[in-house]
C-alpha cells in the first residue's frame, strides 16, 4: 500500500538524497578508481564495544545509481512509507556540475514519478576525510553572472510537473546559505528570473548548519529556514568527556573508541531538539533516524556518532515534529525534512539495512498514521472540556474551549499533558491537552478532564508534562460525581524521586501521578491543579550525571589500580623465581 499525502494541509515528508552512489572522473582522480559512498561505507569499523558499525544495505543492496531500475525501488519503496518527495543534492560549481546523472536522468525520463526538489550543497570540496580539509579539490566561487546562469539551468527542472512548490513556487534550498558572500543579491537575481520564467516567485530555503553558530538567524533574502538534524548544539554531554585524556586511558582499546569521537546519546539530541525554542522566523522540523560518520573518519578520528538509535525512538522523533509542524505551519508550507534517505557513510539512512531491515520506514509510516488519526479526531486528540493556563506571574489567565488552538508568535515551547484511565485491561484512552505556550517557572496550571465517556473507572494516571525534567507542586487533585458532588484525591504514587509529598521532582522527562478514583459512585469529572517550579534540565539530573561521571572514572581507576598490581606481582614472582634458581 502506497501512502499518499493528497490534503493539502497536510504535514508532508521530505527526505534528504545523497547522489554518490555511482563513480564519477573526478573521485577516480582524487580518492582513487571506482570510488562510491560505498567505497567509506565499507571501512566502518566498531569503536567501542556496542557501537554498531558497519552498516550493511538489505532490499535495495550495494546499488548503482546509473540504473534506473534502482531508483524506481527507492521512490517506491518511499511511497509505501509516506514519503513525500526526495530533495536531491544538486552541485554546482561556477558552472560545473558533479554527480548530476542520477537527478539529470530522472528529470529528462520523467521516471520515477515521484515528487522532488533540490539543495544545493554549495560547499567547497576539500580532502577532510583525510584530514586535510585545507587541500582543495574544487572551490565554490560566487558572482551575479554565475548566479544567473546557476538558476537559468534550474528552470527546466522548476518547471517538472513532479517539483514541490509552494503556493506554486518552486522549493530550492541552499545547504550553506551562509557562505553566500551576498545572500540578498543572490535571492534577488534569482526571483527575478524565475518570475520572468513565469513562475509565481521562488520558494527560499536556507539549512541551518550551525558551521557559525549563527544558525538561529535567517538568511537575508530567503523565505524559510530547515533544521539540520542533527544540531550539534543540540547533542548533549557526551559519554566520554576530554577529562578522560588525562587519567592515562589513551591505549586502553575498550576506550580508545570513545577518545577519538564525540559519542553523545541519540535520546538526549533528539529531546533537546525538540524543546529548542520557537524563532521569530519560519523554520521546517527535520528529523534523523540515526548519526555515525565515523566511517569518514576512520583514518582522522574525531566522529559524531549517537549511540542508541532505534525505530522506536525514531517514530517518537519524527511523530513530534509531524505535531510540531501542524502547530506552527500552515498549508503547502506544512513540511518536515528527514536527514537523510540514504547518507550511508553518515550512519543516517531510511533505506533497509540487514540490522533493522525497514524499522526505520515503518516507523515513518506509523508517525504519520498516527498523526492522521489524531488530525480526524479533531486537529489535535481528544481535548478536555477546557483548560485554564495561570502564569504566576502576572496572574493572567486564560479559557480555552475543545478547538482550543494555541498558536502564538512568542511561544518558544511545546508540551502535552494527558490523562489516561484504567477501566480493568490496563491505562488507555488518553486525553491529551497539547500546551504551546512560553511556560516560563511558576506557571500554574488547572485541568478539568471529562470522565463522562468510560465506564468502570479503577484508576487514573496524569502526565503533567512530557518531554522536559520537571519540579511541580501538586495542588489539588479533585473528583467531580454526577451529583456534583465533590472529594479530594489525597493519595496516590508517582515516579517522582520524593514520595507523599506535594513538591514532586521528576528526573525523568515522563513523570506521571497514579490515583485511584475513591468510592463515591460514577465520576463526572476531574480536576487538577498543580504549579510547575523548574522546567527544564533538573539540577538533580545534572548532579546525577556529575556523579556518574566521577563514579565511572573511578571505577576506570580502579581497573587501572587492578592492573597495574596484577602487573607488579607478575613481575616480583619472576624476580623470587630468578633469585631462588
Amino acid at each position: 500500500m502506497t501512502l499518499r499525502i493528497t490534503d493539502k494541509d497536510a504535514v508532508r515528508l521530505i527526505a534528504f538524497y545523497l547522489p554518490q552512489f555511482y563513480p564519477i572522473p573526478e573521485n577516480d582522480e582524487w580518492w582513487g578508481k571506482g570510488f562510491t559512498e560505498w567505497t567509506m561505507v565499507a571501512q566502518g569499523r566498531p569503536a567501542y564495544k556496542g557501537h554498531y558499525q558497519p552498516h550493511i544495505p538489505a532490499e535495495l543492496g550495494f546499488y548503482d545509481l546509473r540504473y534506473p531500475e534502482v531508483r524506481e525501488k527507492q521512490a517506491r519503496l518511499a511511497a509505501e512509507h509516506g514519503i513525500h518527495g526526495f530533495c536531491y543534492y544538486h552541485y554546482w560549481m561556477k558552472g560545473k556540475r558533479l554527480l548530476e546523472l542520477p537527478f539529470g536522468e530522472v528529470l529528462s525520463s520523467g521516471r520515477p514519478e515521484f515528487p522532488f526538489c533540490l539543495c544545493w550543497g554549495n560547499h567547497n570540496w576539500t580532502r577532510r576525510w583525510d584530514g586535510r580539509e585545507d587541500e582543495l579539490l574544487i572551490r565554490q566561487e560566487y558572482s551575479a553572472e554565475d548566479d544567473l546562469e546557476h538558476i537559468q539551468h534550474l528552470i527546466t527542472a522548476f518547471r517538472d510537473d513532479r517539483y514541490i512548490k509552494i503556493g506554486g513556487k518552486p522549493l530550492f534550498a541552499v545547504h550553506l546559505a551562509q557562505f553566500l558572500p551576498d545572500p540578498e543579491r543572490t535571492a534577488s537575481v534569482w526571483r527575478d528570473a524565475v518570475s520572468k520564467a513565469g513562475f509565481p516567485g521562488l520558494y527560499l530555503v536556507s539549512v541551518e548548519n550551525n558551521y557559525r553558530g549563527d544558525a538561529d538567524n535567517l538568511a537575508p533574502g530567503f523565505d524559510a529556514a530547515i533544521e539540520f538534524a542533527p544540531d550539534i548544539r543540540s547533542l548533549g554531554p557526551a559519554l566520554f568527556d576530554q577529562a578522560k585524556r588525562s587519567i592515562g586511558f589513551a591505549d586502553d582499546p575498550l576506550h580508545v573508541g570513545f577518545l577519538r569521537n564525540n559519542v553523545h546519546l541519540y535520546d538526549s539530541m533528539a529531546r533537546n531538539m525538540l524543546e529548542k525554542p520557537v524563532v521569530s522566523y519560519k523554520r521546517f522540523p527535520c528529523v534523523c533516524p540515526s548519526w555515525d560518520n565515523s566511517p569518514r573518519r576512520q583514518k582522522t578520528g574525531g566522529a559524531v556518532i549517537l549511540h542508541g538509535s532505534s525505530p522506536d525512538k525514531f517514530r517518537e522523533f519524527i511523530e513530534r515534529a509531524i505535531g510540531r509542524a501542524e502547530r506552527t505551519l500552515r498549508g503547502e508550507e506544512r513540511l518536515v525534512f528527514i536527514n537523510a534517505w540514504n547518507e550511508w557513510s553518515e550512519g543516517c539512512h531510511l533505506e533497509p539495512d540487514c540490522k533493522y531491515g525497514t524499522g526505520f520506514l515503518a516507523a515513518v509510516k506509523d508517525a504519520l498514521v498516527n498523526a492522521s488519526n489524531t488530525s480526524a479526531a479533531g486537529g489535535k486528540g481528544p481535548q478536555p472540556a477546557y483548560m485554564e493556563l495561570c502564569d504566576g506571574e502576572s496572574g493572567h489567565e486564560e479559557k480555552y474551549l475543545r478547538s482550543l488552538d494555541l498558536i502564538a508568535a512568542d511561544q518558544d515551547e511545546i508540551f502535552s499533558a494527558q490523562l489516561f484511565v484504567d477501566t480493568g485491561n490496563g491505562f488507555s484512552g488518553a486525553e491529551m491537552a497539547e500546551i504551546n505556550f512560553s511556560l516560563r517557572n511558576g506557571a500554574r496550571m488547572h485541568w478539568d478532564f471529562d470522565l463522562n465517556k468510560y465506564d468502570n473507572i479503577r484508576k487514573l494516571r496524569i502526565d503533567p508534562i512530557s518531554g522536559a525534567y520537571s519540579v511541580i507542586e501538586l495542588l489539588k487533585i479533585e473528583m467531580v460525581w454526577q451529583d456534583g458532588t465533590k472529594s479530594e484525591i489525597k493519595e496516590y504514587i508517582s515516579n517522582s524521586i520524593t514520595q507523599n509529598v506535594r513538591e514532586l521532582i521528576f528526573d525523568t522527562v515522563d513523570p506521571q501521578i497514579h490515583f485511584y478514583r475513591g468510592n463515591n459512585g460514577t465520576p463526572a469529572r476531574v480536576v487538577i491543579d498543580l504549579e510547575f517550579k523548574k522546567i527544564g534540565e533538573s539540577a538533580l539530573g545534572r548532579a546525577l550525571e556529575e556523579l556518574k561521571t566521577r563514579r565511572d572514572k573511578c571505577r576506570e581507576a580502579g581497573s587501572l589500580a587492578r592492573k597495574l598490581t596484577g602487573r607488579i606481582a607478575g613481575l616480583a614472582r619472576g624476580l623470587i623465581m630468578n633469585l631462588t634458581a
